[in-house]
């Protein structure tokens, strides 16, 4: 995967975890040789049905995508992370990703088993302290009563799911968090709740 993101000010989370799926997915798809990064700032800027700085959702994240494709990073760099969403840059050249659809995942088996393939777009409730001021180890607990932010599960073990984060490296492990592993319910801070996977 590319280095861990930050995405500053702005509420574009949802960008971050749907390009970083998207540019992971295309990479494994290719063979894994070299990953190109593609760019948060064109998905948020241009992902109309999306609310760019304000919050968006995975379906209309990945409908952008797969009609439009992505501009790489090197062309259209992020700048939104003073909470100031730019303009659309429409004279980029497209990275098509040939997306089929998206399929909303059940309960933990079901996030483990699509892990294994590439990784998995996940929100989470990051309102809350024990997100926040999260440091390292297992997160065995916190509130998952409002689902706020968009990451990406990347990993898991038989004690834990990592989940990137999109908060810079000094956030976590390096950018990363590991939750503990539930077995089912809404999974800690509610990462089994509303989860969605790239059919290619």
């Amino acid at each position: 995967m590319a280095p861990i993101q930050n995405q500053g000010g702005c509420g574009s989370c949802w960008a971050f975890a749907g390009v970083a799926v998207a540019e992971s997915a295309l990479c494994i798809r290719q063979g894994g040789s070299s990953l190109v990064k593609l760019s948060e700032q064109n998905v948020a800027s241009c992902s109309t049905r999306n609310n760019g700085c304000d919050g968006g959702v995975p379906s209309y994240t990945y409908e952008h995508i797969q009609q439009q494709g992505i501009c790489k990073a090197q062309d259209d760099p992020y700048t939104s992370g003073n909470g100031r969403l730019a303009s659309c840059n429409k004279s980029c050249t497209k990275v098509p990703v040939p997306i089929k659809s998206t399929k909303r995942l059940q309960g933990e088996e079901q996030l483990v088993t699509a892990i294994k393939e590439y990784p998995v777009f996940v929100a989470v409730a990051a309102g809350n302290n024990a997100w926040k001021q999260y440091k390292g180890g297992v997160l065995s607990s916190c509130d998952t009563s409002q689902l706020d932010h968009a990451v990406v599960a990347v990993g898991y073990d038989s004690s834990s799911i990592k989940i990137r984060n999109s908060w810079g490296a000094n956030w976590g492990e390096s950018g990363y968090i590991r939750l503990r592993r539930s077995g089912g319910g809404s999974g800690t801070c509610g990462m089994l709740q509303d989860v969605t996977h790239l059919v290619f």
